[in-house]
């Protein structure tokens, strides 16, 4: 509190970029649930906006740390408290986004997929969460035709982005590859598992590194494999 208003935010701003750092790259639980509590400090001191708005990218990053830190109510309300503190062509692909995810997390795959399929948006990055969600329901589904269809149209659609840097690209990319080989990997391949677990990239280099090794361990104990 002796600090001025910006210098605060400055220096919170300083925590949750490093908490970001942690668990983004290194999958760091301990940080994740720390970023959250972070985000309520500064909503309970009324340092949460910026001229009384939120940017769309803060918005979704508190929803899928608290989706992922198993916080739903309190992801929940935060959607719809704050919502219409985005900017004003943001507010309905990001609410859906969030709900989206929402009802991912939840196991209601249905409406999952009604909120991300109205969603169509020019910006990329939020084109990339919302294909591989639906990717990630695809799988979960059992859905294996259309899962292979999907990811072939987000390869291409990969290989036409211009404005994407290469390392989120690569990211992408590596989700898309391993996603399908996880996929076609039946009972009599079963040993493949182990290949392709020790195969997976640093969190750092592909997205969802933490679904693709649950789901991996998922067929192991389905098929008795240790």
């Amino acid at each position: 509190g002796l600090f001025p208003e910006g210098e605060q935010k400055s220096l919170y701003t300083g925590l949750l970029n490093y908490c970001t750092r942690r668990f983004n790259r290194f999958d760091d639980r301990v940080f994740l649930a720390e970023y959250i509590e972070i985000n309520k400090a500064l909503q309970a001191a009324g340092l949460f906006l910026e001229e009384g708005r939120l940017s769309p990218w803060r918005f979704l990053n508190v929803v899928s740390a608290g989706l992922r830190g198993g916080q739903t109510d309190w992801t929940l309300a935060f959607i719809r408290d704050y919502q219409h503190k985005l900017p004003e062509e943001f507010v309905q692909d990001c609410y859906l986004t969030a709900m989206g995810q929402y009802h991912y997390y939840q196991g209601e795959y249905g409406q999952a997929q009604v909120m991300f399929n109205q969603i169509n948006t020019r910006d990329v990055l939020l084109a990339l969460t919302i294909r591989t969600f639906l990717a990630r329901i695809y799988y979960e589904t059992g859905e294996t035709e259309l899962l292979l269809s999907h990811l072939e149209a987000f390869r291409i659609y990969l290989l036409r982005q211009e404005l994407v840097s290469e390392v989120t690209k690569k990211q992408a990319r590596l989700f898309v590859d391993f996603t399908r080989r996880l996929a076609k990997i039946d009972k009599p391949e079963a040993p493949q598992l182990h290949k392709l677990k020790a195969e997976l990239p640093a969190t750092a280099e592909i997205y969802h590194r933490d679904w693709l090794l649950e789901q991996i361990g998922k067929k192991m104990a389905a098929w008795g494999i240790s």
